[in-house]
């Protein structure tokens, strides 16, 4: 993805983001969103919810990596340890559900440039 549209997604949510092009010993996001422009509107959704979620659960957590990785999208989370409470678990049950549905969503999507891929054979 270009670096304009990374940073409009850093800046949005700098706190789980905030691996963003970080120390590559430490963090797999020290190469940025490894997928093309075509996936930024899915990714940006995805980020979104997470946000909320976070936002009303306090869970804390970074985001690792978001990459393609065998024509679908990859979002990879860590969560901090010892969270604890049925909300905290209810709300990680519910980041990981947003992720699987934004990694099935991109399968339809073409990676480059963002249109629908064509599902039904002719």
């Amino acid at each position: 993805m270009t670096s304009d549209l990374e940073l409009k997604l850093v800046n949005k949510h700098p706190e789980i983001l905030s691996r963003y092009r970080g120390n590559v010993d430490k963090t797999c996001f020290a190469f940025g969103f490894d997928h093309g422009n075509g996936w930024f509107y899915i990714v940006q959704e995805m980020l979104n919810k997470i946000q909320n979620i976070v936002n009303e659960t306090g869970i804390e957590l970074k985001v690792e990596q978001i990459k393609e990785k065998w024509n679908s999208l990859r979002c990879y989370i860590d969560f901090e340890p010892d969270q604890r409470g049925a909300k905290i678990q209810q709300g990680i049950y519910q980041i990981n559900e947003i992720i699987s549905n934004a990694e099935k969503e991109s399968i339809l999507i073409c990676p480059r440039t963002g249109e629908t891929k064509r599902t039904s054979i002719q």
